[in-house]
This record gives structure tokens, C-alpha cells and sequence, in this order.
């Protein structure tokens, strides 16, 4: 997770876990966690790291796996331009943002 000019962080959106978010972003600040700070997020946006994924899935294709269990694959479209969760007062500084990171519009297009 990058930070703004202003020093700080780009949306109060918590992981899925919420466990401590908050503590372990000031760790990693340029990795967006949708589970866990142990499981970065992957840029889908960026062609290189899906060529690379892609290369990863063939090896492991060609050494006979037979198959991969994608069931986070609805979280790797994110809509950071939609900002913070709305709070209300005595609510946890990071918000569950499932309709931020889950199965979003565009999500097809980094399969083509």
C-alpha cells in the first residue's frame, strides 16, 4: 500500500482477516493485503507480473499438475480511485472493502 503526499496511507480499506492491519501496514506500506500482510497481492494491472504468473502456472502444468485452487481470483481487480469506506464514530480505523476488491468490473481482462 503506497502512501500519499500527504504521508498518509491511500484508504482505510482493511485485509479480509482484519487482524492487526493497521500495526503490520506501518511494516509494509508499498504492499496491498487483501488476507493477510504474509500474502502480498499480486499488481494485476502490470502485464510483466501476469506473464510471469502465466510462466509459473506452465511449469507447474508441465511438470503434470493437474490443476490450481483459484478461489480468491474475484479479489485481484481493486478500485483504489473509490477511496476511503465511509466511517462512522467509535468504528476500527480500517474497514472491511469488499465492494472495493471483489469480483469488480474489468476482472476478465487480465485473463486475455
Amino acid at each position: 500500500m503506497a502512501r500519499r503526499k500527504d504521508g498518509k496511507e491511500p484508504n482505510n480499506w482493511g485485509s479480509i482477516s482484519m487482524v492487526q492491519l493497521g500495526k503490520e501496514l506501518k511494516k509494509q506500506m508499498n504492499t496491498t493485503c487483501t488476507f493477510s500482510v504474509k500474502q502480498p497481492d499480486l499488481n494485476w494491472e502490470n502485464e510483466a507480473v501476469r506473464s510471469e504468473l502465466y510462466n509459473m502456472i506452465n511449469w507447474w502444468f508441465d511438470k503434470g499438475i493437474d490443476g490450481f485452487r483459484v478461489d480468491a481470483i474475484t479479489h485481484i481487480q481493486k478500485s483504489f480511485e473509490d477511496g476511503d469506506i465511509p466511517v462512522e464514530p467509535g468504528d476500527e480505523q480500517y474497514k472491511a472493502a469488499f465492494e472495493r476488491y471483489t469480483n469488480r468490473p474489468g476482472i476478465l481482462n487480465h485473463f486475455t
